[in-house]
């Protein structure tokens, strides 16, 4: 045993730093304020408090606006249900986790009415935050909001066993290459971000390594069809979780034609047998599916819920193919590339583009090397076998997030985490290929380091410089043309002076007035 943890001893100390960071994630991003989590949490609670699924147009208790003139409350009430479309999964898993939680759903946030929804013009937070509250130790609410963002954590952990083990099948147990696989997934910030919310893109993520993994051993090592059976499992529990899941049959069919060319060269009497008995396994793990597309159909007439169908995502890509230009997808293409390393709060906070220009680099630097060991005959077979399909799947899985798009053109890079563990597969294997044999170990060590060094600058670059509360100025000095007041309202603000354009104007021009204000304490 000692000697086992020993042997493993990269992959603990990377889990262990994982989960650490997924803690630190969660305390720099405030309650509420990733997308959709609020939605997310009145998911779980419907479950919770109404035992039942809830549907796409039910009702929940509003939070509390603050606001007389209730600005902004169209767009945030309409947040509130907006996730009750997906599947029940993940949220199932929260119900279980929150369930002795009691958490009163109607106030857990409360709606801050200045929100503007490009936040250019005025701040991030999707909510007004009581710290009384939001600070350990938790009760309530923020105690379930917080035990549901742990779940995320260790389901993201979860997920990092198995891309440790798929590292191990793909680079032929070679442990220093699958560590450095695992390290580079768990440090990418947006991995770590989607740890710490309320979300079911971390529990895709988690479910389809491990159905990469059940698929690489039943092609790579052992066609068994009880291997069969645990990839089709969790591809089933995946679409279950997300719909983009469904990606995830066209390795299960290959590694169910495995088993079937295995058992035709070893015996083709029991090749029938071995036919009928897939079958009959597809037939038994489809049957949670079926019935909850079935229910989507009765309640919505869609099969996948209030969601627009395939054939209308289809039908918007392929009209973007003859409408948009070049240019447009070159734009959406970056979109994708940046949100997939980093995309945090509201789908409002990116990473510094310096930081995406060198990770840009990082990445190009391992294409190439991938397709090096495409072209290099004397590569292994098996190992430019591997590297071409990692590169099919995750080509897939980037159409299928255009097409999930739709004619919004926006394929964010979360929905590309099917493919997560394959494409840092083709970064290790990338790299690898390029580095000179006496440094690549070393290499790798650095790259990892630097990953490392991101994630534990996010916190502190990105996340909590968004939500600091301003600094309470001590002065505030008025521009040319500007002219003063200093009328104090209360005791928690001082109108310094205004501004009035144009000067002269006609009956009916607008004018344009501007107030500085300064605040005399935090509001």
């Amino acid at each position: 045993m000692a000697a086992t943890l020993r042997a493993h001893a990269g992959a603990l100390a990377v889990g262990a730093i994982f989960l650490l960071l997924s803690v630190l994630y969660s305390v720099a991003i405030p309650a509420w304020e990733a997308d959709n989590e609020l939605s997310h949490f009145n998911y779980v609670r419907y479950l919770v408090d109404q035992r039942a699924l809830p549907r796409a147009d039910a009702q929940v208790a509003t939070p509390l606006m603050t606001d007389v003139c209730r600005s902004g409350e169209e767009r945030i009430l309409s947040e509130l249900t907006h996730q009750f479309r997906q599947p029940p999964l993940y949220y199932l898993f929260g119900a279980l986790t929150t369930g002795w939680i009691h958490a009163d759903v109607s106030g857990p946030a409360a709606a801050n009415p200045f929100r503007m929804w490009d936040p250019s013009q005025l701040g991030y937070n999707f909510a007004l935050h009581n710290l009384a509250q939001e600070t350990p130790p938790y009760s309530g609410a923020p105690l379930a909001l917080h035990a549901l963002r742990l779940m995320s954590g260790l389901l993201g952990l979860l997920g990092l066993v198995a891309v440790y083990l798929l590292g191990l099948l793909l680079f032929a147990g070679q442990r220093p290459l699958a560590w450095a696989m695992m390290a580079i997934n768990a440090f990418i910030p947006q991995y770590l971000f989607a740890s710490a919310i309320v979300n079911n893109d971390i529990l895709i993520a988690a479910l389809s390594a491990w159905c990469l993994y059940w698929c690489a051993l039943v092609m790579l090592r052992a066609p068994r069809l009880r291997f069969l059976a645990l990839a089709a499992l969790t591809a089933g529990l995946a679409i279950l979780a997300k719909y983009n899941g469904v990606v995830l049959l066209a390795p299960v069919a290959l590694a169910a034609l495995a088993v079937l060319r295995t058992t035709w060269r070893r015996s083709r009497r029991q090749f029938g047998a071995t036919l009928f008995r897939i079958g009959l396994l597809i037939v038994i793990i489809s049957i949670p599916v079926v019935l909850w597309l079935l229910r989507n159909q009765t309640l919505y007439g869609q099969w996948l819920g209030s969601f627009a169908t395939t054939d209308s995502y289809m039908s918007a890509l392929l009209s973007d193919l003859t409408t948009r230009s070049v240019h447009d997808f070159w734009q959406a293409t970056l979109y994708a590339f940046s949100t997939f390393w980093g995309q945090f709060g509201w789908d409002t906070l990116i990473l510094p583009w310096p930081i995406l220009a060198v990770l840009a680099v990082v990445s190009l630097v391992a294409a190439l090397g991938a397709v090096l060991i495409l072209v290099d005959r004397r590569q292994p077979g098996s190992m430019r076998r591997t590297v071409l399909a990692a590169v099919i799947f995750s080509l897939l899985v980037v159409l299928q997030a255009f097409i999930r798009a739709g004619d919004s053109l926006e394929p964010r890079g979360r929905y590309l985490f099917p493919a997560l563990a394959l494409i840092c597969f083709l970064q290790v294997a990338g790299w690898q290929r390029m580095l000179p044999a006496n440094y690549q170990r070393a290499g790798l060590r650095v790259l990892v380091a630097a990953f490392l060094t991101l994630a534990v600058a996010t916190p502190f670059m990105v996340l909590r410089p968004a939500y600091a509360p301003p600094r309470l100025a001590t002065s505030a000095e008025l521009l040319p043309g500007e002219q003063p007041i200093n009328a104090i309202i209360g005791d928690f603000a001082e109108l310094v002076g205004y501004r009035v354009e144009p000067q002269r104007l006609t009956a009916g021009e607008p004018v344009e007035v501007t107030l500085v204000w300064r605040a005399l304490q935090t509001t």
